[in-house]
């Protein structure tokens, strides 16, 4: 039985950033939201040029044991011959 979908119920914003994000999806729920690909890419450099620099690498990472990954073949429970369908 094919279902129609339900309108977006009105939700309540409890602060600015969620009134913002609600907006957000009403317009692109609704096909306005056009992004201009000019404005992602300038604030996307101003944040890596503002961005705190990390001062220390990461720790390097445990050894890698490939050999706890591998699957054993399990032991043969009965000979081959025996383990034949009969038909």
């Amino acid at each position: 039985m094919p279902t129609t979908p339900r309108p977006a119920s009105p939700l309540v914003p409890f602060d600015d950033r969620t009134r913002r994000v609600l907006e957000l999806r009403e317009r692109i729920r609704t096909g306005r939201y056009r992004p201009d690909p000019r404005d992602v890419a300038r604030a996307m450099i101003e944040y890596a040029r503002t961005a705190p620099v990390i001062d220390e690498a990461p720790p390097e990472p445990a050894a890698f044991d490939a050999a706890r990954y591998i699957v054993r073949p399990a032991p043969a429970s009965r000979p081959q011959a025996q383990a034949r369908a009969v038909s």
